[in-house]
């Protein structure tokens, strides 16, 4: 068997190999939990179409209440008092973190007999109605401050009471279907 003599002392090259891949090992354990490995890795954005980042993003057009707005940018609650016969109305400010035009669902939590209308104006943003309430909202390309209105419209028959209406903004995935039909 052959030895390397090291610092006076004869050692074996199999014991010398084994201790220089133990200290390789514990070097790259040492690397690895001080974060010193650079490598390439993916990152998935669960959601690209987000409210507006300023404290603006949805105002309150028509009617009166409070707007709570989710950290993340994915949803809002609105509040206020509702009357037979009335309408609230809030714009919603939208931009696009996507490189190319994205869907995303609005999902409406809104108790009947109330019923909601989502609207656009803006060359940039289109909505289509999937069911009563829900929404695929089409952002084509650079969508910044893009704005669409939500209106919640009472029936003559509703009960007057203060109510909360929450919205939520969901990727869409590219096999569901757009309906315009409802």
């Amino acid at each position: 068997m052959k030895s390397v003599t090291l610092l006076g002392k004869e050692i074996p090259t199999a014991v010398l190999a084994l201790v220089l891949v133990l200290a390789g090992v514990g070097a790259t354990a040492g690397a690895a939990a001080s974060g010193d490995i650079a490598g390439d890795g993916t990152t998935n954005v669960d959601q690209a179409l987000l409210l507006n980042d300023t404290t603006d993003a949805v105002t309150i057009v028509d009617g009166d209440g409070t707007v709570q707005i989710a950290d993340d940018r994915t949803a809002f609650t609105f509040a206020t008092d509702v009357f037979q016969g009335s309408s609230q109305t809030v714009d919603v400010s939208v931009d696009n973190q996507a490189s190319d035009g994205i869907n995303a669902r609005l999902v409406a939590d809104v108790e009947e007999p109330l019923r909601v209308e989502v609207t656009s104006n803006d060359d940039n943003l289109s909505v289509t109605r999937v069911s009563p309430n829900e929404f695929i909202v089409n952002a084509t390309g650079d969508v910044e401050d893009d704005n669409f209105e939500i209106t919640v419209h009472a029936p003559n028959d509703a009960n007057p009471d203060f109510y909360e209406f929450e919205f939520q903004l969901e990727p869409v995935d590219v096999s569901d279907e757009v309906r315009s039909d409802q």
